[in-house]
């Protein structure tokens, strides 16, 4: 199984995933070094960023003011299983970058995701935060319906 070179096309269908999907798991870094990991509903931009909304008392918000290196696994399509798998560096958004992120946010809702249900409860004390993706692997199952076996796929979408 070898990984394929980077494409325009790859990139491209591996972002279309990404937005098919409404919930990703993200894996950061306790301060003493164990992983920890947890579903969330996000939002993808042209750029692969992904941004999600997290309670200020969470173990990940805790862990990302810590350690900004997190990794996030998107997906599993029944008819083509894939997932998408991301590393990169995850920060607060700070309230300038807030208007750009409504709008991308109203975007996806007009997709009927159901984008971060955190944000209809009021009273809670949330941050909004981003991953810039620095490395991102997409893998693909075929399978052969007569014969039962399976080809993987992986491309490299970046670097």
């Amino acid at each position: 199984m070898a990984i394929t070179e980077v494409n325009a096309d790859v990139r491209k269908s591996a972002l279309k995933f990404l937005r098919a999907q409404s919930v990703i798991v993200i894996s950061t870094v306790s301060p003493d070094g164990e992983p920890q990991s947890a579903t969330v509903n996000f939002i993808t931009d042209e750029d692969f960023n992904i941004y999600f909304a997290t309670r200020k008392s969470s173990r990940k918000f805790k862990n990302i003011t810590s350690n900004p290196k997190v990794s996030v696994v998107a997906g599993f399509d029944v008819e083509r299983p894939s997932t998408l798998q991301v590393q990169g560096a995850a920060e607060v958004v700070t309230e300038n970058k807030i208007s750009k992120l409504i709008e991308l946010g109203e975007g996806m809702l007009a997709h009927e995701h159901n984008w971060w249900p955190l944000l209809r409860v009021t009273g809670l004390d949330f941050a909004i935060i981003k991953i810039t993706p620095d490395w991102a692997r997409w893998l693909r199952f075929d399978v052969d319906p007569k014969s039962g076996k399976y080809n993987e796929e992986y491309d490299q979408v970046f670097p």
